[in-house]
């Protein structure tokens, strides 16, 4: 059975094909008809058409139907002349007009149904919904300027910033789509959607994709969720940047809110979505100045450094007489209003 998108692609490729030819022959009879009418009319003294320019003007106003009737034609043969022009290019003009329109209505179509391929760059891919996709994309909307949605669902959120992309990760051409070559980060959500599948399946098919992204583009950053932790060992393997392990950050808060009721609720203030409480990742272009120098110039907008990242790995807030060499600092920020 033929696929919707494959009867769009080859609808879309039909139009760009009428567009062209009827550009072509719309040029084609525009300059016929500027230099026969020229040379019929021209040697006629009472004729309107004594330049290449008047017979450029006079086809222009017939091709497109306006008709001034400031350049006359007089003689016999520029009159039969000038009738299949009018025949030929009226008719092509208007094929031309209705093939840009079409063209221009398909887009919107294909835009809408996701089938369109995004011009975004620097831009980030959010997988599928899961559970929190949602949530998600409407945090990632509020900061970043370009975000790609690639799914097998239209997401109900309008905006701007945001581009549907109808597909799945698993296939090159919907990732080609999605604009991965160009992405910055990508981040994959198990997808649920499709029943009898159990657990190490379904990450068996986020990891794929993941591998899948890798190929297309070396550099970019891969976020997945999985679902069951045994399966993050295969996930390293395939180069995925961070893992994260549905359930797993629900237990350790429940844990922390028993033994130590403060600590959980911290932790869960800190995870709320552009909540009071934050933590910032934060570098400054001063390598070569102590730690003390660069934390004044932080600390002085009410964060505070807390520790640092260093391929990976975290270390506590190093001492002020050590040297900065351009490591990456996370700050703790509590808002007071």
């Amino acid at each position: 059975m033929v696929s919707v998108s494959a009867l769009l692609d080859n609808f879309k490729k039909l139009l760009k094909d009428n567009i062209w030819r009827a550009a072509l022959l719309s040029i084609l009879i525009i300059i016929y008809s500027t230099l026969s009418e020229f040379f019929i009319e021209n040697p006629i003294a009472n004729s309107g058409i004594h330049s290449i320019f008047e017979s450029l003007w006079w086809t222009m106003q017939t091709v497109t139907t306006v008709g001034y009737g400031d350049v006359t034609i007089v003689g016999f043969y520029g009159k039969t002349n000038a009738m299949i022009v009018m025949i030929f290019g009226i008719g092509s003009f208007s094929f031309l007009l209705v093939s840009i329109a079409a063209e221009i209505l398909d887009a919107a179509i294909l835009k809408r149904i996701g089938g369109r391929m995004t011009r975004m760059k620097n831009h980030i891919i959010v997988c599928n919904y899961g559970s929190n996709g949602t949530d998600v994309i409407e945090s990632l909307l509020k900061e970043k300027d370009s975000l790609v949605y690639l799914g097998s669902t239209k997401p109900s959120l309008e905006n701007d910033k945001l581009d549907f992309v109808n597909g799945s990760a698993l296939e090159e051409s919907d990732l080609l789509k999605a604009g991965i070559e160009k992405a910055t980060k990508i981040v994959i959500f198990p997808d649920e959607k499709s029943g009898g599948k159990n657990s190490n399946a379904v990450d068996a098919e986020s990891i794929l994709s993941a591998m899948n992204v890798r190929r297309l583009n070396p550099n970019v950053f891969i976020i997945i969720e999985l679902l069951n932790e045994k399966n993050s060992s295969h996930a390293k393997a395939a180069g995925i940047n961070e893992i994260i392990v549905r359930g797993k950050l629900s237990s350790y808060l429940i844990i922390k809110s028993i033994n130590e009721g403060n600590v959980g609720k911290f932790i869960q203030k800190l995870l709320e979505p552009r909540g009071k409480i934050e933590i910032e990742e934060l570098s400054v272009d001063k390598s070569g100045s102590t730690f003390e120098e660069i934390y004044r110039s932080i600390e002085s907008s009410g964060r505070r450094v807390i520790a640092i990242s260093e391929n990976g790995q975290f270390r506590n807030r190093p001492d002020g007489n050590e040297i900065y060499r351009g490591e990456v600092m996370l700050a703790l920020n509590i808002k007071t209003e």
